[in-house]
């Protein structure tokens, strides 16, 4: 909102819902229920709410309801997440690829001073200067069959064993989303509700990435007596998110994006068949672990798709958030208001990562991490106005204000290697434990 005010430090705003400090997650706010959203920066932010407006404040309220007829709505959307953005205009020809490497071997041959530069780079083709041999997808055995040195373009004629699947097409997807909202509002001069219940089911265009969402609303606006006003507010969300980018290091979408296409999503082997694991038949995804001749330099030892399908980077959520307004006028011009807020999370995260392939796989036998976070905060304001006019020219205010804030954090999380070992030179390793608390 302001910019970086930090390398390392939090640049998140201050979320401010009816009025109270917003602690939890901003997912869990379902946005139909909003019903306007200021943004205060600068010294506004920083007069109103001190250091913990530093990085801006954004001030959400939710909806109300209005006097009158009771309104009853429900709506129903859909829609798909895909992918817009054009790729970069890349080399989508193994056959292409290869001359490059050709010329590349080449090039390098020629400064460090090769007696025969071309050949040099003819006999290094397939190999560890350049491409590792499993990867050679055509019917010859080493790049002298391959390469025309006198074009320095694969020799036409050549045939492939296989054509490798295109990773854009494995990792990305059409995701749908569907959003279900039922609302009802009304009431009457001295009272009046707000009532909903959402749900959202969003599939994301990368390969087993999901967020769901069921939320629920209550809120009461009420007048029980003149001078007195009294405004209530509950809301509880739980949510559910799996992160398809993987373990490992690396970036699914920039591996979809960028990967030559040489590189073949399945583990293959010399014959260019696809190979399966012998305890539950699956196809095994490559890794690039080099554990069967399958090295390469690029995102060694990660399967931005593999890791996606056969891991599990699950997050669960739940979310309580409520307040209490009085208001009171006690005398003409001089107002009274309070305010209690509550907001309470419980999150767990969930990360299985699987004995078979990638970096758990092959060294661990698999691994299993979770962690349990719960958090609450309380804020408690108490706020005395006064207002008056004298003349036709002159205004008078005066505010005096004092608020309290208190917060809990607990922590508690396990980790364990060797959970389940099909690799029989996997190494055991104990469980460890952790827990933290602290409090504000």
């Amino acid at each position: 909102m302001r910019g970086f005010s930090s390398i390392e430090g939090n640049s998140s705003p201050l979320y401010v819902v009816d009025g109270v400090p917003y602690t939890g997650d901003v997912n869990s706010i379902n946005p139909n229920d909003i019903a306007s959203t200021t943004i205060l920066k600068d010294a506004s932010a920083t007069a109103i709410y001190g250091a913990r407006g530093a990085n801006g404040v954004v001030l959400i309220t939710t909806k109300r309801g209005k006097s009158g007829k009771s309104v009853v709505e429900f709506d129903f959307q859909t829609s798909i997440n895909s992918r817009t953005l054009p790729f970069y205009d890349l080399i989508h020809s193994e056959e292409e690829y290869m001359g490059l490497v050709y010329d590349g071997l080449k090039n390098s041959a020629e400064l460090t001073g090769q007696a025969n530069p071309s050949q040099y780079a003819l006999d290094n083709v397939f190999s560890d200067r350049g491409i590792a041999p499993l990867y050679n997808m055509w019917n010859v055995a080493d790049g002298n069959e391959l390469i025309d040195p006198s074009t320095g373009q694969v020799r036409p004629g050549v045939t492939r064993k296989f054509t490798p699947t295109d990773w854009a097409d494995a990792g990305y997807r059409d995701g749908i989303r569907n959003e279900f909202n039922f609302k009802t509002s009304g009431g009457t001069e001295n009272t009046k509700h707000y009532f909903s219940l959402g749900y959202l089911s969003d599939e994301g265009y990368v390969q087993e990435s999901q967020f769901d969402r069921y939320s629920a609303r209550l809120n009461v606006n009420t007048k029980p007596m003149d001078r007195v006003k009294i405004n209530t507010n509950l809301d509880y969300s739980y949510s559910e998110y799996n992160d398809a980018t993987g373990y490992g290091g690396g970036v699914v979408t920039y591996m979809l994006d960028y990967i030559p296409t040489i590189y073949s999503l399945f583990l293959r082997d010399a014959d260019g068949n696809i190979l399966t694991d012998p305890n539950t038949g699956n196809r095994l995804y490559d890794f690039a672990d080099n554990s069967a001749g399958n090295g390469r330099d690029f995102s060694a030892t990660y399967n931005g798709i593999g890791e996606a399908i056969y891991n599990i980077n699950r997050t669960k959520r739940h979310n309580i958030n409520g307040n209490v307004n009085f208001v009171v006028d006690i005398l003409e011009g001089l107002t009274f208001e309070t305010t209690y807020g509550v907001n309470i999370y419980s999150s767990n995260f969930d990360q299985v990562r699987n004995s078979i392939q990638g970096s758990a796989g092959v060294a661990l036998g698999g691994t299993l991490y979770k962690s349990n976070t719960t958090y609450s905060a309380q804020n408690f304001n108490q706020i005395l106005r006064y207002a008056t006019t004298f003349g036709n020219d002159h205004n008078f205010n005066a505010l005096i204000a004092h608020e309290s804030f208190e917060s809990s954090f607990e922590d508690f999380d396990l980790s364990k290697k060797g959970v389940v070992n099909l690799n029989p030179n996997a190494v055991i390793v104990p469980r460890k434990l952790h827990r933290s608390k602290w409090c504000v």
